[in-house]
Order: structure tokens, then sequence, then C-alpha cells
């Protein structure tokens, strides 16, 4: 669960800091140094981001790269959501076949979560 929180909150972080950019980038009379300087100061923190946009890329190239960084970080959450769902049922799998048959199939949770995730 702790990924799944983790993964969820960077998502809203991203998402949040792309909101304040683009209001910030969108007010008329801004020329793109302007613009630029303000995707800056607001994506100091976010590493990747700043590694794939360059000075000489347009507002709309910007927009693009962000949103691809927002969908990643959705898929990330969206996979970490699964993963503890998987944890879920296989602990529940477990304790109905060792009620049923009183036989411990932790010693396969391993192989069986490694084929959940795929």
């Amino acid at each position: 669960m702790d990924d799944y929180l983790a993964a969820r909150d960077k998502q809203e972080r991203l998402f949040e800091l792309y909101n304040r950019w683009y209001n910030d980038a969108s007010v008329p009379g801004l020329n793109s140094q302007a613009r630029f300087q303000t995707f800056r100061k607001t994506f100091k923190g976010e590493i990747r981001i700043l590694k794939t946009v360059r000075h000489f890329d347009s507002v709309d190239d910007i927009k693009k790269i962000l949103y691809k960084e927002i969908r990643r970080k959705t898929l990330l959450k969206c996979l970490a959501w699964r993963r503890y769902r998987n944890n879920i049922r296989f602990n529940l799998f477990c304790i109905s076949v060792y009620r049923k048959t009183r036989v411990d199939v932790s010693f396969a949770r391993y192989i069986i979560l490694e084929y959940l995730h795929g």
C-alpha cells in the first residue's frame, strides 16, 4: 500500500506543478525566455523532466513532454495498485487453501505473484 500511496502522491504533485506552470505560462505578453524560466523554476525538483526539455522547445513541445510524464506517473500508480490488490488476493487465497487442506501455500508466493504481475 505504501508503494501505491507514494506513486499517487508523485502523480498528484506533478499534475499540480503542471497546472501551476500552465497558469503562469499562459499569461499574454510573456516571451519564450520568460516562459522557459517559469518552467525551470516550477519544475526544479523534477530532474527527469528538466533533462528532456531543451531551451529551444516551444510551449506545445513542453506540454507534450509533461503529458507524457503525467501518463507515465499514472501508469506507475495503476501498476502499484494492481500489485497491492494481487497481494491481498494471494493472502485470501492462502487463508482459503489452508482452511480446506491444512497446507500453507505461501512457499509459492513469489512464483504466483510473478505470474500475476507479468
